[in-house]
């Protein structure tokens, strides 16, 4: 979602996927939609498992992860278990495409673009799995000169492509924001925190057993959320 915040507003989302395919990749996948996909998971499972009066954890940031694996070991039970989207997107991914194309997942190699480091980073160590279902990643300013020149070229030629790749609405664009990934749920209390400052002093007053009237907590070790990142 990130991405698509990188070209101001007169440029379309879908636009921004065609431009990508174009770039070189066989197909794009639309991660705002898993974002939703993920979303919906989420809220069904902290309405069915109630933790003892403390909030629940969002799983997203991987720099969070990390740092409660590190130094709140006793919150480690309250991360909410289920993947990121760009894992579930990956997974899902290779399962289609070596059903479609009868080869197997290892041949499928699924690219993730983003400017994060940390999630980058996470794919060759991933914090909570042994391994990732993401092959790599390029960051966003290495493809950005490509896309807008893909983009112009589109312009161009006026280029009609009946391909629609965006999927999402616009609560699976919001999740690049901090607040945007709990800003849809159901949930009677719930707070979002971003700055890596404030994230940590955050986990320690839930190691101490405050905030036990919230049900989710979600954490972002960049100001703002993944908009505000490197």
């Amino acid at each position: 979602p990130v991405l698509y915040s990188q070209f101001g507003g007169n440029i379309l989302p879908n636009d921004i996927l065609r431009a990508l395919k174009a770039v070189g990749f066989d197909d794009v996948c639309d991660e705002a939609y898993i974002c939703e996909v993920v979303g919906f998971l989420i809220e069904r499972y902290t309405r069915e498992h109630k933790t003892a009066g403390l909030p629940f954890i969002s799983s997203l940031c991987p720099v969070v992860i990390r740092l409660i694996q590190k130094r709140f070991h006793d919150l480690i039970p309250l991360i909410i278990p289920i993947e990121a989207p760009r894992e579930v997107a990956a997974r899902e991914l290779k399962q289609r495409y070596a059903k479609k194309l009868g080869v197997s997942e290892e041949e499928i190699a699924v690219v993730y673009i983003t400017p994060c480091s940390a999630k980058i980073n996470a794919i060759k160590f991933p914090p909570t799995r042994e391994r990732s279902h993401l092959d790599s990643a390029i960051a966003i300013k290495e493809v950005y000169g490509l896309i807008v020149r893909e983009l112009m070229e589109m312009k161009e030629r006026e280029l009609v492509d009946e391909e629609f790749y965006l999927r999402a609405s616009g609560a699976g664009f919001s999740w690049a924001m901090s607040g945007g990934e709990i800003a849809e749920f159901g949930f009677t209390s719930s707070i979002a925190v971003s700055g890596i400052r404030n994230v940590i002093r955050i986990l320690e007053d839930i190691d101490r057993g405050r905030f036990k009237n919230l049900d989710c907590i979600a954490l972002r070790a960049c100001e703002e959320g993944c908009l505000g990142g490197n």
